[in-house]
């Protein structure tokens, strides 16, 4: 967890789930249906930018855990 933290540097949700063996992991910013199309345009941009980042920092972890996997 704090190396995911430190890696994505910003604020991330551990949102952990009753019953099961697993969190989810969140990012959250306002927003509404409602918004005017640039304010849209806004939060789809930063959408984007954290699926991005996301994938930068969790893509090499989960690479490593498959290879773990096959090696066993």
């Amino acid at each position: 967890r704090e190396q995911i933290e430190s890696q994505f540097h910003d604020d991330i949700f551990w949102e952990e789930l009753e019953e099961r063996r697993a969190c989810r992991i969140s990012l959250y910013t306002d927003g509404s249906i409602d918004m005017s199309d640039e304010d849209l345009e806004e939060v789809r941009e930063w959408q984007i930018s954290n699926l991005l980042r996301l994938r930068e920092v969790f893509g090499p972890l989960i690479a490593g855990l498959v290879q773990q996997a096959r090696a066993h």
